[in-house]
């Protein structure tokens, strides 16, 4: 721990405090930014002028209970981590603060082995918070991705993206498939035979897509399949295989282009 950490300790008893001193004077949490107060109204007082990572208490805080003292903090942006010191035998408790909020406990013993073990608890519930916000933060990344992508997928206005089983039955195409050939992606879920005409450039579809499923990439080709009205269109079919942790292929995916006017052209 360093001194970018400020810790706000709930003591109303002087010899608490002392002891504490002395048990961490040369240890981790001498490096980090200690305050002590009285009780709990006091501690909500001090949490508006500073920000505290960690708060440690009592079960009781004067006035105040630990359930109210977490509930009030609440409200910060980044509420402080809350360890609570509870008595021998008050196991229920803890386990109802644990439900409400707190970070974590220490049961309290008569020498004073429980303020060696304040430095493990501090970093482990730090790190455990660390570990959330990444996650969050990771969680809320990846929705957004998502969002993005589908913001693309939904405004191609030739492109459409897809994907197909080792069987060759469509398990995904993007919304655009029905700006392209016509078909709503509910529709398009066949296999993809379904939609090639007898044109001589459609024989070796079935070659290329078998390659793919092997695992072997292919060079993009062109194929000529049917719209929905029953037009015929050419599209440019970029694919790769996808495989699963044991090296398996389990899918292709694709992106098709529509280029029927250029190939007119």
């Amino acid at each position: 721990m360093n001194n970018d950490i400020r810790i706000l300790i709930i003591e109303d008893d002087p010899d608490g405090i002392e002891r504490f001193n002395k048990s961490h004077e040369k240890g981790e949490c001498a490096e980090c930014i200690v305050d002590f107060v009285s009780t709990g109204e006091e501690a909500l007082d001090l949490c508006k002028k500073h920000v505290y990572q960690v708060i440690i208490t009592d079960y009781l805080t004067g006035s105040l209970s630990t359930l109210d003292l977490v509930d009030s903090l609440k409200i910060q942006p980044e509420p402080p981590i809350v360890i609570v010191i509870t008595d021998q035998g008050d196991d229920e408790i803890a386990v109802q603060l644990l439900k409400n909020g707190v970070s974590d406990y220490l049961v309290k013993d008569r020498e004073g082995m429980y303020l060696k073990l304040i430095p493990r608890v501090v970093k482990k519930s730090l790190n455990e918070r660390n570990l959330l916000k990444q996650h969050e933060d990771a969680c809320r990344a990846l929705i957004e991705s998502q969002k993005r992508y589908q913001r693309l997928e939904e405004n191609l206005l030739d492109i459409f993206v897809y994907s197909h089983d080792t069987d060759g039955v469509f398990t995904y195409i993007s919304p655009s498939v029905k700006q392209v050939l016509g078909y709503s992606p509910e529709e398009f879920m066949r296999h993809y035979s379904t939609y090639l005409t007898d044109h001589p450039i459609n024989k070796e579809v079935d070659l290329l897509t078998q390659l793919s499923i092997m695992g072997k990439p292919q060079k993009p080709y062109e194929v000529e399949v049917f719209h929905r009205n029953g037009t015929i269109h050419r599209l440019l079919v970029s694919e790769i295989p996808v495989f699963d942790d044991l090296g398996k292929v389990v899918a292709v995916e694709g992106i098709a282009k529509d280029i029927t006017d250029l190939h007119k052209t």
